[in-house]
C-alpha cells in the first residue's frame, strides 16, 4: 500500500477535522496543527489516529527530523 498523510487517512474514513478532534479529546485547531505538522503531535495521538482510521504506522507518512537549526 502507498503511504498516505494523516489528512488522507482521516478523509478516507469520512471524518471532518472537528470530528477527529472530538474523538481525540483535543480542539479542532490543535488537530489542524497535527495535520499540518505531525511532528508536533504526541505519540498517543498518533496511535489513536491509527486506531480510529484503521491504518498502520507503516501506512502513514510522517516527517523526518532534519538537522537544520
Amino acid at each position: 500500500m502507498a503511504k498516505i498523510t494523516i489528512e488522507a487517512a482521516r478523509v478516507s474514513k469520512g471524518y471532518t477535522q472537528a470530528e477527529m478532534a472530538k474523538k481525540l479529546g483535543i480542539t479542532p485547531s490543535w488537530y489542524n496543527v497535527i495535520e499540518r505538522d505531525p511532528s508536533k503531535m504526541a505519540p498517543y495521538h498518533f496511535y489513536a489516529i491509527l486506531y480510529l482510521t484503521g491504518f498502520t504506522a507503516d501506512d502513514i507518512i510522517l516527517p523526518t527530523k532534519s538537522n537544520e537549526t
